[in-house]
């Protein structure tokens, strides 16, 4: 997952909001996730890559080592911002960071 890392930085110069970045809501993010905009997919997947890769290394998260998808964990987060709605306003850093703990709990 390391190397979407390097999206999130070129998605976040691309559209524009490199010093907004770390002010991404829910809300923005789950509109740039659903969004048929290449650019805004590309920064939503760019930014969760990024988080992750930040929870993977914190072990706040523990992904397995194989086969787990840029795809699949958009999904994952995607699917947590639309059941969890009451939450969309705060920072997407921290959504995501619940809705991937949730699904890859370390044990």
């Amino acid at each position: 997952m390391k190397k979407f890392g390097l999206v999130l930085l070129i998605a976040a110069a691309v559209s524009g909001e490199v010093a907004a970045a770390s002010f991404a809501t829910g809300n923005k993010l789950l509109k740039d996730c659903q969004s048929t905009d290449v650019v805004e997919q590309t920064y939503c997947f760019g930014y969760i890559a990024g988080i992750v890769d930040a929870l993977d290394d914190q072990r706040r998260a523990c992904l397995p080592n194989k086969g787990v998808t840029i795809g699949q964990v958009s999904d994952i987060v995607v699917q947590w911002l639309q059941a969890n709605p009451k939450d969309r306003h705060y920072a997407a850093a921290g959504l995501i960071a619940a809705a991937i703990a949730k699904a890859f709990p370390c044990r």
